[in-house]
């Protein structure tokens, strides 16, 4: 997991402009592993500028791997075809790994029950980190007795996770939102992720309303839309934000409305 909701896009893929990696920096637990962000990692998307089409989870999985226990000391001379093929072995120990933890009743309180099976849990033991972290893929067991961090996963009625969601209540704000590997969340568990979003009433990331499918859109454009049947908004007091399949969508239907 990363520990910054600012949007994780990469600058203009070109060769003049420099690669920015300063929020996977910010992702980096030890020298050792800042080290590999800022040489490493930077020359490998430098070369790959013009034609990179590996996205911004593929990267912050390897960090999480990076981060862990199980990486090597010294990392100078791991390339990063050698980083990414060590953290898909490292997450398929992870998952075996979190199969075998038991919670106890204890390790965790629930926040939100939805009465359909699935609920909002608040994680609260050590425990209940390992068996997010391991589950789902990414790096929040380091996160156990953080202060200020507070954690809660969405959780099915067999107890397994789908989204993980760190918030900060000092800053007000939802420092998080992820979904296996630090990945996106399928849309299905969207609205379960809202509903938690308008409990709270913190305020979220761009990115991270984009990891399940929603999008900001500008105001002009939402009053022109917002009666039509069939979409999903989520209108805040300072944003608005569509659900869509892809944010080319948004570009289509402005120019639909236009036409």
């Amino acid at each position: 997991m990363i520990e910054s909701n600012q949007t994780n896009e990469k600058k203009s893929s070109n060769t003049t402009s420099e690669i920015d990696v300063s929020n996977y920096l910010a992702q980096a637990m030890n020298d050792e592993v800042r080290n590999w962000v800022l040489k490493n990692l930077k020359n490998y998307l430098t070369k790959m500028a013009e034609n990179l089409d590996q996205d911004n989870e593929e990267v912050e999985h390897i960090i999480d791997y990076l981060n862990s226990t199980e990486a090597p000391n010294r990392l100078q001379k791991m390339s990063y075809s050698q980083a990414k093929a060590n953290s898909e072995k490292w997450l398929k120990t992870q998952i075996k790994k979190g199969k075998t933890i038991q919670e106890a009743e204890s390790d965790f309180e629930i926040f939100i029950d939805f009465g359909d099976g699935f609920k909002f849990v608040k994680l609260l033991g050590e425990n209940s980190y390992k068996r997010e972290g391991f589950l789902m893929s990414h790096c929040v067991a380091s996160y156990y007795d953080r202060n200020n961090s507070e954690i809660y996963s969405l959780r099915d009625n067999k107890n397994n996770p789908h989204a993980t969601i760190e918030i900060v209540r000092n800053r007000g704000r939802v420092e998080q939102i992820k979904g296996k590997g630090n990945g996106s969340i399928h849309p299905a568990y969207a609205n379960y992720i809202l509903a938690f979003i308008a409990k709270i009433n913190m305020r979220v990331g761009e990115s991270d309303f984009a990891r399940f499918g929603y999008q900001k859109i500008e105001n002009d454009l939402f009053e022109k839309i917002k009666s039509i049947k069939g979409l999903s908004f989520f209108a805040s007091s300072e944003t608005n934000y569509l659900y869509v399949k892809s944010k080319p969508e948004i570009a289509k239907l402005r120019k639909k409305i236009s036409s």
